[in-house]
């Protein structure tokens, strides 16, 4: 088989993506329906991931949208990026 090929990025395959690390094992688990509670996990997954996918997040806030009466607006500019550490105790 082939490794396909990519001439709108990636350099025309001169850059490789690394592969996936291993999950972590109690992630690992609840994916692969080892653990008691996987049903539940797999059934909420979307709802796990957007409750983390804004927590702490960062950039730059601009705060100069927000004078007079109108309704708030949350506006950033720039880098957006989130702050996150490992859920792992």
């Amino acid at each position: 088989m082939r490794q396909p090929k990519f001439p709108n990025c990636c350099s025309n395959g001169k850059i490789e993506v690394p592969k996936l690390t291993e999950p972590p094992l109690i992630l690992k688990n609840l994916l692969f329906h080892i653990d008691a509670r996987s049903t539940n996990f797999i059934e909420n997954i979307r709802a796990y991931n957007m409750i983390f996918s804004f927590t702490s997040m960062g950039g730059l806030t601009d705060t100069s949208i927000n004078k007079g009466g109108a309704p708030y607006a949350f506006k950033i500019h720039g880098a957006n990026y989130h702050r996150i550490g490992s859920l792992l105790p």
